[in-house]
């Protein structure tokens, strides 16, 4: 008995050794894992981690100038890469710090080189402008390494803290928001339609731009006349021509006109109804370009012809051809808008027009009012602390303006999440022209 309570004590030690072992390493492991701010400058988070879409975060400074301003070593550490002229990540530095990695990406200069230690605090760079965008931010990321020896991304607000977002004394400031595009952004956009017309394209190659996959082909079921409500009843062509002129503009090239009258067809009959759209009701279109380059498409040679529409078809069926003003650079995906997901409306589709950019201000004042008012209406809980420049987060969005900018997918402000179109139509009311944006925030001088 005494033998086997013997080995019994032995096995216990020893594994309380290796416990004592196990905690022991924890313990030095966590010393090692005390991270700080990469950035020693008042700053915030412009765009958040998010798994699978942003794999670190975007930090600009909120008050001094962002380009040219000093990148800080989070830990101890060995740089293991120091890269130049990446396409994605522009010039950048690894820094190893055993069971973890951290990256410091859009790098004006890098101070060190391969294998140079570096300590807690050390410069080891200054801030560049991203290889995608003209905007100056720096990309901070985390990986974890793992039992295999791979490294994964991981979430950098496990290991840093900004410490500016306690700063309860800057509670007043202003929100600049830099807004790009015209229009929710889905489909085809009118000014790339008349952009693209200018450049020699047909109709038909526009509107198979901008909704890939659909073919364009006569309706044998075109009804002479609709329904148009608060009008009344209106032959098919009067309609076409009235909503085309009020949509895209009489004056349009021919091409850009047709394919406007295709799309505004399509839509109807995909969607059963003569009622969404704008409609002009005094324009008198009789003899015009536009009601020729509606006839055409409506294969009409004379207006007492019975019509025989050329449709926008996918899948056999009509498409559903939304448009809209004018994108950003590329259209966005109607997912993104209204949660539904089309083939021909995934978005990314380029667009030659010049890009139209609107500037937004708010006060920390009008901004939290607006936040409170969605909060109250939606009756949503919000939660804002003392420093607006931990408000607002852009949590994901689109590549319309390259890397770094684009059709704002998600946005949170104390604790509530919306889509970046919902912010747009129902926080600040239409202010902005599309939700392809980005912003700011500038703490009054103290």
């Amino acid at each position: 008995m005494e033998q086997i309570i013997s080995i019994l004590m032995t096995l216990l030690m020893a594994f309380m050794n290796l416990i004592s072992a196990f905690m022991g390493n924890i313990g030095g492991e966590t010393k090692k894992l005390e991270f700080s701010w990469p950035v020693g400058t008042e700053s915030r988070i412009q765009t958040a981690y998010e798994e699978g879409k942003h794999d670190g975060i975007d930090i600009v400074l909120t008050k001094g100038t962002t380009e040219g301003s000093q990148i800080l070593a989070a830990a101890d550490g060995t740089v293991a890469a120091a890269v130049k002229g990446d396409k994605t990540l522009g010039n950048y530095l690894i820094v190893d710090h055993t069971s973890v990695q951290t990256i410091y990406a859009n790098c004006a200069e890098l101070n060190y080189a391969t294998g140079t230690p570096v300590s807690k605090g050390q410069v080891i760079g200054t801030i560049g402008k991203s290889a995608g965008t003209s905007s100056a931010y720096l990309h901070f990321a985390v990986q974890e390494k793992q039992a295999d020896g791979t490294y994964k991304k991981a979430d950098p607000a496990k290991y840093v803290t900004c410490p500016y977002a306690s700063e309860g004394s800057k509670t007043s400031g202003t929100f600049t928001f830099k807004v790009y595009g015209w229009g929710h952004g889905v489909g085809m956009s009118q000014e790339g339609a008349i952009a693209m017309a200018k450049q020699g394209k047909t109709y038909k190659e526009i509107i198979t731009h901008y909704y890939p996959g659909v073919t364009v082909a006569a309706d044998p079921d075109t009804p002479a006349t609709v329904n148009k409500p608060g009008v009344g009843t209106v032959a098919l062509l009067e309609f076409i021509c009235r909503t085309v002129a009020q949509e895209i503009g009489p004056s349009s090239p021919t091409e850009a006109l047709k394919a406007q009258a295709v799309a505004a067809y399509s839509f109807s009959q995909a969607n059963n109804t003569y009622e969404n759209q704008s409609y002009n009701t005094s324009y008198k279109y009789s003899g015009t370009n536009l009601e020729k380059a509606v006839m055409s498409v409506l294969g009409m040679s004379k207006t007492t012809d019975k019509p025989k529409a050329q449709c926008a078809y996918y899948g056999g069926k009509p498409a559903n051809t939304v448009y809209f003003a004018s994108s950003a650079g590329k259209t966005t995906s109607s997912k993104s808008v209204w949660g539904g997901e089309i083939a021909y409306l995934c978005g990314g589709v380029s667009s030659p027009e010049e890009v139209p950019v609107q500037t937004v201000t708010y006060t920390s004042a009008e901004m939290r009012k607006l936040l409170e008012n969605y909060a109250t209406t939606h009756n949503k809980t919000l939660n804002l602390g003392s420093n607006p420049m931990t408000w607002i987060i852009i949590k994901s969005h689109d590549s319309a303006r390259g890397k770094n900018c684009g059709y704002v997918e998600k946005i949170s402000f104390g604790g509530i999440e919306l889509m970046g179109a919902s912010f747009r139509t129902a926080v600040v009311k239409y202010a902005f022209k599309s939700h392809c944006f980005e912003f700011t925030y500038t703490p009054d001088p103290a």
